[in-house]
């Protein structure tokens, strides 16, 4: 966030927050603080303005706790400007900037862009912000959208910030610089059905309040071609039939609600959404997915199934990726892992030398019996023109 006596602004992530940022501190009168996580982002002198600690993208209700610790009311500015882009374009923006790879970027919704389809992405990613700052959060306060605040779209973002201006008191100036700007084909292009309707229920606050209108199937233009996510799930669903006996219990690690059916008999549960674990305490986080693991086996569960858009997430709870690591797993491709549950709490022993040799790989040593299994699994492959 950046303020000075009159003006707030909320940094909404992936809405023009940098140009409008950069020309903020050119025009408004000074003293100006900017709560940022790095050095200030601007081209040109910054005396008088001062740098706090923060985050960069405080939600309304997070920056009226900072501003209260300073003696300030957020109601009291003149002014609280955010910006709002239309979510399928700025979906499409987050996953091509993310797959540049920056350093600085490093997170799981990172890992989802560099090694996944736009589909899976928009699927399985958290938001952009981290958990607690869904879309909504930086428009409400209080569940309430303060009468100070004024909404710049990002299509009309240099007339919208400058009509904010003037009602102020301030000159818009120039045209807002354009600043971190993610290239990328047109965003239609990218969206199937899976894909739109992931990023509907992950923005449906801006839907709903009539900020953008849903797109409908007839203007989706890769509607009509396979869902990769739905190809996935087939696999998936493929290497479980050949592996699991038909009535097993078997937990899925972190997997989308659509990805939880009964398959042939089996049961399936949901075991922990890791997919803001990077934001958290990781020995917390590992602490939590174990005692979830625990409490499933205990009722049952007898195979861990982890599917691909998982695998990143693990590496932000390595505690909880060596507890699996103890476990026997039965299968390892691509698409998901397979492990096998003991009793409780047998994760903590060292897997043998047989355990750990099984896996789907070609060319793995197997244990006595698996091969028939994986034999039947391959021919199952072959038949239906899977993996």
């Amino acid at each position: 966030m950046l303020f000075n006596a009159d003006v707030l602004f909320i940094h909404v992530p992936k809405t023009g927050g940098m140009s409008i940022g950069q020309h903020l501190l050119r025009v408004l009168p000074r003293p100006v603080y900017y709560a940022y996580s790095g050095p200030i982002p601007v081209d040109g002198p910054t005396d008088g303005v001062v740098r706090l600690p923060g985050i960069g993208h405080e939600s309304l209700d997070e920056a009226a706790t900072a501003l209260r610790a300073r003696g300030l009311e957020i109601l009291g500015f003149r002014l609280i400007l955010a910006a709002l882009r239309n979510p399928y374009e700025l979906e499409v923006s987050r996953y091509a900037y993310l797959r540049l790879g920056h350093p600085w970027d490093r997170s799981p919704n990172q890992g989802l862009a560099m090694r996944h389809d736009f589909e899976t992405f928009a699927i399985e990613s958290s938001h952009h912000a981290g958990p607690g700052r869904p879309p909504e959060s930086y428009f409400l306060l209080h569940g309430e959208m303060p009468p100070n605040l004024r909404i710049a779209r990002f299509e009309t973002l240099a007339p919208d910030v400058t009509r904010a201006l003037r009602e102020v008191g301030l000159a818009g100036g120039p045209d807002l610089p354009r600043v971190n700007r993610s290239r990328h084909r047109p965003f239609l292009s990218y969206y199937t059905r899976d894909a739109e309707e992931a990023v509907y229920r992950k923005y449906r606050w801006v839907f709903d309040r009539g900020f953008y209108e849903r797109l409908t199937p007839d203007r989706l233009e890769s509607s009509t071609r396979r869902s990769p996510s739905r190809e996935r799930l087939e696999r998936v669903r493929a290497a479980v039939a050949a592996i699991v006996p038909p009535a097993a219990t078997v937990a899925v690690l972190w997997q989308s609600e659509k990805a939880l059916p009964e398959w042939e008999g089996r049961r399936v549960f949901g075991l922990a959404d890791m997919r803001d674990a990077a934001f958290g305490d990781a020995e917390a986080e590992s602490a939590r997915a174990i005692a979830q693991l625990d409490a499933l086996r205990t009722r049952g569960a007898g195979f861990v199934l982890v599917p691909s858009p998982a695998f990143q997430w693990l590496e932000y709870v390595p505690g909880f990726q060596q507890h699996l690591s103890r476990l026997p797993r039965i299968w390892d491709d691509e698409d998901c892992r397979i492990y096998r549950l003991g009793e409780p709490g047998g994760g903590d022993r060292e897997p043998d030398r047989a355990d750990r040799g099984v896996t789907g790989r070609r060319g793995s040593r197997l244990l006595p019996g698996w091969r028939r299994i994986l034999a039947g699994a391959r021919r199952v492959r072959d038949r239906v023109g899977l993996w």
